[in-house]
Formats: C-alpha cells, structure tokens, sequence
C-alpha cells in the first residue's frame, strides 16, 4: 500500500513537473533564441571565465562581467562595422554592375577577346548577346538588388526587436557565466541517472556542440576573411562582400567558398585575359582558402570528435527550414542531442562509442 501510494506521489510530480516546464516553455518562447545562443556562449566561454577567475581571486562577478563586456565588444563593434561595410559595397557593386552591362552589355564587363570569341560562338547556337542580357541578366540583377534591399531594410527595422534580444542574451550570458556550475549541478540533480553517467553525458554533449558550432563556425570565418583578403590582394571589387557570402557558403558542407572563388576566377580570365593572374587567384584559394578547415578543426576540437559532414548539412537545412535564421543554431543543436542519446545508447549496450 505504502509501495502504491509513492509511485502514485511521484507520478503526480512528474506530471506536474511536465506540465509547469511546458508552461514555461511557453512563456520565454519569445526570448528562447537568445537564451539558447548566451547558454552556447557560455559553454564555449566558460574555460576563458575560469581563467580570469583565478586571476581575480574567484571574485564572480568581475570575472562574469570582464568576460561578458569582452565578448560585446569582439562580436558587436565588428558586427556594425561589417553590416555598414556590406550595405555600402553591396550598393557600390550592384549599380557599377547594372550600369555598365545596361549602357555598354556583357562586353562592358569583359573587355578581353576571351568574351568575343565566346560571344560569337553563343551566336552560332542561337544566342544573341542583347536577347541574353535583357531576358536574363538584367531580371536577375534586378531580383538581387530587391532581394538585398529587402534584407537590409529587415535588419534596420527589426532593430528594436533585435537589440532586446542581445540584451537577453548579453544578461543571461552574465549569469550563465558566474552560475555556471550551479546549473550543471542542479542539472546532474534532475536527470535521473548515476552522477558519473550524468556528467559524461554533459561532456559528451559539450564537445559534440563545440565539433557542429564552434569547429564548424571559426573555420567558416577563417575561410571567409582569408578569401576576402585575397580578393583585395588580387584587386577585385568588394572584398568585404565576398569574403562574407564565403564564410556563409563554407558552413554549408559539400558546398564551401568554391561557389564564390571559381566564378571569381572566371570573372578574372574574362576580365583581364592575364593567365598569370588567374592562376595565381585560383592557386590562392586553392592552396589557402580551401585547406584552412584542415588546419582549424582539428586545432579546436581535436580528433576524436568526429561529425559526418551529411548529419550537419541535414541539421543546418532542416533547422533554417523549421525555425527561420535561428535554426542555423537549432538543428545542430538537436542533431547533438540524437548523436548524444545514441552514444549514451551504445555505451549501455556494451558497443563502441561514437565519441
């Protein structure tokens, strides 16, 4: 009877507990992007935090703020800056572009006798030069230029939202620093396994996080502020712009900057006619740019942790396709928990771990 009435006890507490954390749920779904970013920074942080603690003689509340304010000014100066930066060469680029092509045609771009002869040999299978940039050249520049002003115009007047969003984040990211070890605590608490199995689950699941987001992300930015700089070397207009769409393209797996650099080198022979130089921007990006991710992956997350680069191309789609922008955090996200829950999984059943 006694044995009855405390599973009946417990089972009414885990029903409760469900419901109020659905509840809860429910209510910060408005602030649960920022709050899941500023806990993913704070893990990332968190050895940084350490570090200064020490130094501050375990004052938290320095260290917490020291931390916090730093990662304010390395993330959102650059942000500005680099949002001020892409809106003007985006504008400077796309009028140069439409002007010259609308005045001149494809041959105001590509002054070469390349572009002649490819001109002449379009004409013997049917394509006129004008026809193909007025059909199809200038709709699709004209598309961009609304897609870009649509996305620009997004940012400036989502401004407010935006800005309470990071102040979410930038506090929480406060606490999750200095309270840190208090919610692993608490967490260990709440799962119902053994404390060992407990805490390699929580390790297990930071460094996966860190192989997807971190590993995954810095690579993408080395790629991209690399190939931006080799844009300038080589003289190419916007290199801020590019180096950008590259550091987008290069988190997407069995994609990367290729998709920017080959037209790019493309665009150089048509434009210059110099082999030498085309060679040399290609041989750049080649040798550089594309063999960053061998150099910076292993560095931040080691060899152990291994993603298939398919379970993070599905994780990256399909959470943009359920969550709008912030899925580029979510999927991952989730795709570490399913990777976690199966090692957990094999590590029970006697099998080899994933990890």
């Amino acid at each position: 009877m006694v044995s009855n009435d405390m599973t009946s006890s417990r089972l009414v507490i885990i029903i409760f507990l469900v419901v109020t954390g659905t509840l809860m749920l429910y209510i910060l779904q408005g602030v649960l992007a920022p709050l899941v970013l500023a806990g993913v920074c704070a893990m990332i942080l968190h050895p940084v935090y350490k570090k200064i603690l020490a130094v501050l003689k375990n004052r938290s509340n320095a260290a917490s703020l020291l931390v916090t304010v730093a990662m304010v000014i390395c993330v959102v100066v650059p942000l500005v800056f680099l949002f001020l930066a892409l809106w003007q060469e985006f504008m400077v680029v796309y009028w140069n572009v439409y002007g010259t092509i609308h005045v001149s045609g494809m041959q105001g771009i590509f002054t070469t006798s390349w572009w002649h002869q490819i001109s002449a040999l379009l004409k013997t299978y049917g394509i006129d030069e004008q026809g193909f940039v007025r059909n199809v050249v200038m709709p699709f520049l004209s598309n961009i230029s609304a897609y870009g002003s649509r996305f620009f115009a997004g940012i400036v007047s989502n401004a407010a939202g935006l800005g309470f969003g990071f102040v979410i984040m930038v506090v929480s990211l406060f606490f999750f620093l200095r309270d840190g070890d208090t919610f692993v605590s608490f967490l260990i608490k709440l799962i119902p396994l053994a404390e060992r199995e407990t805490n390699h689950m929580i390790q297990t699941f930071k460094r996966v996080v860190k192989g997807i987001l971190l590993g995954n992300f810095l690579t993408a930015i080395a790629q991209g502020v690399i190939g931006g700089i080799g844009f300038w070397i080589f003289g190419l207009p916007a290199p801020t712009l590019w180096g950008t769409i590259m550091a987008v393209m290069a988190m997407i797996p069995f994609v990367g900057p290729g998709v920017v650099y080959i037209p790019a080198t493309v665009f150089i022979f048509l434009g210059t006619g110099s082999l030498e130089k085309t060679f040399m921007f290609l041989a750049y990006n080649l040798l550089i740019v594309s063999t960053v991710d061998n150099i910076i992956k292993p560095a931040i997350i080691g060899t152990r942790t291994h993603i298939h680069p398919l379970i993070i191309l599905l994780s990256l789609v399909a959470g943009v396709k359920l969550w709008g922008v912030i899925g580029i955090l979510y999927g991952p996200l989730v795709a570490a928990l399913f990777l976690l829950a199966i090692d957990f999984y094999l590590e029970e059943t006697k099998q080899r771990s994933l990890f």
